[in-house]
């Protein structure tokens, strides 16, 4: 409703809700049949809100925070996580991203919720990626990445996780019945990373946006000119949408990873995104 810059944005599964989080620390619920507006009392750089509509997750640094849909708080963890290690060139990251996180305080760099709305994926600092239960917040499982992620998502069976990360390196893993995760395998290449509808395709992208077949591997690539900053399949599957540090919304066919069109937006740059479920919105 207002033209405002945020970096972070997301809407709940019933199309009622409307979350975003701005660089100076606000965070801002809406309930959309009305735009009545509810400032929460805490800051966040990322946030999520689960697929049954009822929980919203904030993070802020090593600060996760469990809210009600209506803006109550529940409760909030603090992460134990320590600075991220030391990196080299040779572990596949460029020389600006070994120097950027190397230099990094630790911090929650994404979040994603199972589509059954149990568990919490945590991923960010010293390579971490944990898996807690959304209700409580224990602790189920922990995994170290090849790189640090900058987005994660869960495959819509629940069954798998998907990390792209700031050595532009994808990854998939298994998720167990006890909530264990192992590594099936990397790609080549990956920044954001998110799961088409039906599970069978994954986005991925740094300065490409690549459609990989999740049981295959093959790949469609599709051109960029600049950084893709994150990447969202509409609900029927049919596009991704994806933004990127020159600034345009760009919409894809996966099949080919053909662009179909740029897509009209305010002036400046957008770089974060997310879709209502009936596909009608885009914030």
């Amino acid at each position: 409703k207002d033209a405002q810059d945020f970096r972070c944005v997301a809407w709940s599964s019933d199309g009622k809700w409307s979350a975003a989080c701005q660089p100076a620390g606000e965070t801002h619920l809406w309930r959309t049949e009305d735009w009545q507006h509810h400032r929460l009392e805490t800051a966040a750089r990322q946030l999520a809100i689960s697929p049954d509509a009822k929980t919203l997750v904030l993070a802020q640094d090593q600060l996760v925070e469990v809210w009600n849909l209506g803006g109550e708080r529940r409760f909030q963890l603090e992460l134990p996580w320590e600075a991220a290690p030391r990196l080299r060139e040779d572990d596949g990251h460029s020389a600006i991203a070994t120097e950027i996180l190397s230099s990094l305080p630790p911090m929650v760099n994404c979040l994603a919720i199972s589509p059954d709305s149990r568990l919490l994926a945590i991923g960010g600092s010293e390579n971490r990626l944990e898996l807690r239960e959304l209700q409580a917040g224990k602790l189920q499982a922990t995994a170290t990445t090849k790189a640090a992620p900058f987005s994660v998502d869960f495959h819509p069976e629940g069954t798998k996780l998907a990390t792209g990360s700031y050595g532009s390196r994808g990854e998939i893993w298994s998720i167990g019945k006890n909530g264990d995760m192992e590594m099936m395998r990397t790609e080549p290449s990956g920044f954001a990373a998110a799961f088409s509808p039906d599970g069978k395709t994954l986005a991925l992208s740094t300065r490409r946006i690549s459609f990989v077949d999740v049981e295959t591997g093959t790949r469609h690539d599709g051109g960029h000119t600049s950084m893709i900053t994150s990447a969202r399949f509409t609900a029927d599957g049919k596009y991704v949408l994806t933004t990127s540090t020159d600034g345009p919304v760009r919409q894809w066919n996966p099949a080919p990873g053909k662009q179909v069109r740029p897509l009209k937006r305010p002036a400046g740059v957008s770089q974060v995104l997310a879709i209502s479920a009936d596909d009608g919105s885009v914030a």
